[in-house]
């Protein structure tokens, strides 16, 4: 099963504030991850799994996001370390998460805030761009 599939097909046309673009998780596949970030910068290959590589790398065990499902649906173009998140909690389904690129030990970083809709990210992001 692919990341696409878990992601409900309504949010494949979501209309993305400025400054931010969707993820595509139409090519995802493991012949698309690369060695490290900087490799995915460099050739253009970055895969959605990166990320979430990435942020499980960097929480620790207390983080809040630990042992959820997560899936990268959006990136800013600001700062492409802030990211949106799909998760398999239905009462706050979104989550918008700035990668730090460190291993961390204190369950607040990444910084992590959920959102019950889109509405509500979108309206944070004009409020807060």
């Amino acid at each position: 099963m692919t990341m696409r599939s878990n992601v409900p097909s309504h949010l494949s046309s979501i209309p993305w504030p400025q400054g931010w673009n969707a993820i595509d998780l139409s090519n995802e596949s493991s012949d698309m991850e690369c060695a490290s970030y900087m490799e995915c910068l460099v050739t253009g290959k970055t895969a959605a799994s990166t990320y979430v590589a990435e942020l499980n790398r960097e929480m620790c065990a207390e983080h809040k996001l630990r042992g959820r499902i997560l899936i990268p649906i959006g990136q800013s173009t600001i700062d492409p370390d802030d990211l949106l998140f799909y998760t398999d909690d239905p009462t706050e389904p979104f989550v918008f998460v700035h990668l730090t690129w460190h291993v961390e030990t204190c369950p607040e970083f990444p910084y992590a805030k959920t959102y019950k809709t889109l509405d509500e990210f979108f309206a944070d992001c004009v409020e807060n761009p």
